[in-house]
């Protein structure tokens, strides 16, 4: 994509493009335009006129919510169950 890396990308039942952008934490603002441009980008691409998009985040406040339904694009609060390790990450106790 122009735009970036998309996290997921599929088809819904219906058979309708889905991107899916998925947040660690708190989902913001910016997590909102980034899925918005994916979602342009594939509508430029895909023949049918239709593509849906998903904001998945453990929390998504209500000013987020707002945007995403201005711009017609969804959000899913997802519980984060298991967290993988990362030998990459570090945490200040670690310094």
């Amino acid at each position: 994509m122009k735009s970036g890396l998309i996290d997921l990308f599929g088809y819904d039942k219906n058979h309708v493009p889905v991107v899916i952008e998925v947040k660690r934490s708190l989902a913001n603002i910016s997590a909102v335009h980034q899925l918005r441009m994916y979602v342009n980008d594939i509508k430029k691409d895909v023949k049918e006129a239709d593509v849906r998009g998903i904001l998945c985040a453990p929390r998504v406040p209500d000013m987020v919510k707002k945007l995403l339904c201005d711009y017609g694009l969804e959000w899913q609060e997802v519980e984060r169950r298991v967290v993988l390790p990362d030998d990459w990450q570090r945490t200040l106790k670690d310094f």
